[in-house]
């Protein structure tokens, strides 16, 4: 009879730990980090990821800001210009490289993101 216990307690383990690991597996694989727009900056200004990470763009600022890839691997993107808080704009970066992200609207004013893809 012991042995059954022993046996259950086991199997109960094993299927616990299964159940509470199982979940984070998943989670560990996906990547992601955020960059905030704030007026007239990019912040932080200098970013270093993983290939495969996605970058979240957040507005923070009351500003009108866009994301829009001035050089770096790959076809050009962009996002749409807005002034809405919250994040507006994700890019998942693939290819590895060094990217150089501006706001097209203050580009004169210094607002870029030196993004390098490891």
């Amino acid at each position: 009879m012991q042995a059954k216990r022993a046996f259950a307690a086991v199997v109960c383990s094993l299927l616990c730990a299964g159940l509470a690991i199982g979940p984070l597996s998943g989670v560990a694989g996906a990547r992601s980090t955020t960059v905030k727009l704030d007026d007239d900056l990019f912040s932080p200004e200098r970013k270093t990821v993983s290939a495969g990470t996605e970058v979240r763009f957040k507005w923070i600022g009351s500003d009108r800001h866009n994301v829009t890839k001035k050089s770096g691997p790959g076809r050009s993107f962009g996002s749409e210009t807005t002034a809405d808080r919250g994040v507006n704009f994700a890019k998942k970066f693939k290819q590895r490289g060094k990217y150089k992200l501006i706001c097209t609207i203050h580009a004169k004013d210094g607002m870029k993101l030196k993004l390098k893809v490891n």
